[in-house]
């Protein structure tokens, strides 16, 4: 094997805000050093969104944005996890990042349980695959299809996810997210199921040196667009991880 050195990603994030309530964030990333002549790399933005924040109790987002479903998705690079890459789980299962167009509300429903839920662009469920769901994501492009006359993403099947947090105590974090999108296929037989339902459960503890965390959950494909298009009708999966900081014994300098 030959040796390689690469820089894999590098993020550019940019912030501004406009006074107390309204701010704009956007994350533009570059993989693989460069992207020449539609190879060797790729460039996108992650997000980018006008941001409301009325008081802790409701806020809004505008734009393109992260879909908050499980752990990584919204925060995909460590410390969340303790390796250098993202869980297998995460990579193939929710194909994280998964960004999409939308409209989200979000905050704190009351002390110790915050909330998120958004209305965004919907998945192309043919590109479904056994392997990884990333074909069926539109992340706000026509992708092959844009043209002069075509740009933007299909927003004629949209989709409804969310997420509540709950805090009971110091160090934990116990989360609960879905996503929902009624017709997820472009064309189906008259009567036809192709609908889209995932849901996660996921839970974070920290005390002192010791970590643990860990997410599970499901996707299902209506049986008939499943059956219609090939893809894979369902699945399962999940991680945990147990870390604890070594360097805890070593005397502060």
């Amino acid at each position: 094997d030959v040796p390689r050195l690469n820089l894999p990603r590098m993020v550019t994030f940019l912030e501004h805000d406009f006074n107390q309530q309204w701010e704009f964030k956007s994350e533009l990333e570059l993989e693989d050093v460069k992207l020449e002549r539609g190879s060797g790399g790729e460039i996108e933005y992650e997000q980018a969104f006008l941001d409301y924040h009325a008081n802790s109790h409701i806020g809004g987002r505008l734009g393109l944005q992260l879909i908050p479903i499980g752990i990584t998705n919204q925060t995909h690079e460590p410390t969340t996890f303790m390796s250098v890459e993202r869980p297998q789980f995460d990579q193939s299962f929710i194909a994280t990042e998964w960004e999409e167009i939308g409209a989200e509300f979000y905050g704190e429903i009351t002390s110790g349980l915050e909330y998120q839920v958004m209305l965004s662009e919907g998945l192309k469920g043919e590109g479904l695959s056994m392997s990884t769901m990333d074909g069926a994501k539109q992340s706000g492009s026509a992708g092959d299809i844009t043209t002069d006359a075509i740009a933007g993403s299909d927003a004629s099947h949209p989709a409804i996810s969310g997420r509540l947090d709950y805090l009971p105590v110091a160090g934990l974090r116990l989360g609960a997210s879905a996503y929902y999108q009624g017709r997820a296929f472009d064309s189906l037989p008259t009567g036809g199921d192709g609908s889209f339902l995932m849901a996660m459960l996921d839970a974070r503890y920290e005390h002192g040196p010791l970590r643990l965390s860990g997410e599970g959950g499901f996707f299902n494909v209506g049986a008939d667009g499943a059956a219609y298009y090939a893809t894979p009708s369902k699945a399962v999966g999940g991680w945990g991880e147990i870390a604890y900081n070594v360097f805890s014994f070593v005397p502060s300098v």
